[in-house]
Parts: structure tokens; sequence; C-alpha cells
């Protein structure tokens, strides 16, 4: 009886205590762990961090490349915004002296570099010019002999002729570029029915012709002013007073100090 009752009371105490607990346990669902708060954080901004890392990293070579091309475009700007020296084939402008030398360039070769050149008086090259004897509008006498030693270019024209009036303008650079020392520029002006006294002082104070300015009938120039048919019209006249060359043309500074350089 003893023995009966012992397997009684253990078989009891099992059902009380044991087979609740393994039930219990297996009842319950499984749950994650809770982390503390502080935990829950730090990962959240080490995901955070490693996001913007790597957005970081792949917009570097996009920032590279801008900046690689920056100065391109900064060239690209500055070259279209900055003006390109400006060249103005009329009135172009000659900054110093110009001293003329003799040149071993001949006439001839000048004319066959620029075989569209028109020359006018060709049979009196190489003889002497007339001695003139000229009166400006200022009333100031000039004489071709008063001026030996020295080059003498003889620009003939009219206020109503446009060569003339481009030409005019490398004149007036040519002047302020060569001393009066080596080189003496005389613009007889032709009077004609389109002309008057008052237009040439207009285009003196216009172009703020530099040199002596006269007004006369073409008749009165004498040779060889008096041959040529069309205007602008440029005579050089060598120191020792022979006539080199006339051009019935529009040179430039450049070509005209080659041409008074020239054998």
């Amino acid at each position: 009886m003893k023995n009966v009752l012992k397997v009684s009371i253990w078989c009891s105490i099992c059902i009380i205590f044991v087979i609740p607990f393994f039930c219990l346990n297996g009842c319950q669902e499984k749950k994650e762990p809770i982390l503390p708060t502080t935990v829950v954080q730090s990962k959240t901004a080490q995901n955070v961090e490693q996001t913007s890392t790597a957005e970081t990293k792949a917009a570097e070579p996009v920032v590279q490349e801008k900046k690689t091309a920056e100065p391109n475009t900064q060239k690209q700007t500055t070259a279209q915004t900055q003006p390109a020296a400006e060249k103005n084939p009329i009135t172009p402008t000659v900054q110093g002296k110009i001293k003329l030398t003799p040149s071993s360039e001949t006439v001839k070769e000048i004319l066959l570099e620029n075989d569209f050149w028109k020359t006018t008086a060709d049979d009196l090259e190489n003889s002497m010019a007339s001695d003139f004897n000229w009166i400006d509008i200022n009333g100031n006498k000039h004489r071709l002999s008063q001026y030996r030693g020295k080059h003498v270019l003889v620009f003939e024209w009219v206020t109503w002729c446009p060569g003339c009036e481009s030409q005019i303008p490398f004149l007036v650079d040519l002047r302020n570029a060569v001393s009066e020392d080596q080189l003496i520029i005389l613009a007889p002006a032709v009077k004609t029915e389109k002309d008057d006294l008052q237009k040439v002082k207009d285009y003196i104070q216009k172009y703020n012709i530099n040199f002596p300015v006269f007004y006369q009938e073409q008749r009165s120039y004498g040779v060889p002013y008096i041959v040529n048919v069309f205007v602008p019209c440029l005579y050089f006249i060598r120191p020792e007073g022979t006539l080199k060359i006339s051009l019935e043309e529009i040179l430039t500074v450049r070509d005209l100090v080659r041409m008074l350089e020239a054998k």
C-alpha cells in the first residue's frame, strides 16, 4: 500500500507542475529579442552612412568630369566673349615710328606680287619730275626742289571719290609713323564742278589730315600729275627728284612703306 501511495503522489506532482511547464513552452510564440533603443539607432545611422557613402562614390566621376570640362568651357566662353583683334582695312593704326631704309626689294617685284595694281605715267618713270610751285589752302608755298634728299609722296584726289576717302586714313597714319625728315606728303585736290574749297576743308577736319592740301585745276599741277585719268593716284618721287612709279590704287601703310623703300 505504501508503494502504491508513493507512486500516486509522484504522478500527481508531475501532472501539476511538469506537464503544464512543457505545454506552456510549446505553445509560446517565438519572438525576436527586443534590442535596446540605442542599438537600433546605431544600426540605422550606420545604414544611412553606408547609403550616403555609396551615393557620394557614385557621384564622384560626374564631379570630376565636370571639373575637367570646366576649363574648356571657360576657354570657349572667353573666346566667344573676347572680341577678336580689330582689323580695319581702311583705317589701320600704326604704333611707333617707322624709319625708311633702302630695301633689296624692287618695284617690279612688288608689282608682280600685286599684278592687279594699275600704273600710270609709265613712260615718265625714272625721269625728273617737274619742279612745281604750289600754294596750299593755308597760303604756304611748296617747291619740289626744296625737298631734295627726302622721299616725296604726291596724292592726287577729289572729295567725291570713295577710293580717295579710303586712302586718306592710310596716309594720315603714314604721316604719323614717318618723320618729315624722311618723307613729305602732298595732297593736290583736283578742282571740279562737284567740288568747292569748303568741301576740301571739311575733309581736312573730318579726317584730321596732317599734310599739306592743295586745291587747283589739274592742268596747273604740271607733269606727271596731269597724266592720270583716274583718282586716287599716288606718285612716288625719289629723294633725287625722279619719278619712281605712279599708281591708281588704294595702298595700305605697309604697301606704301614697301614702295617707298623699294629700288
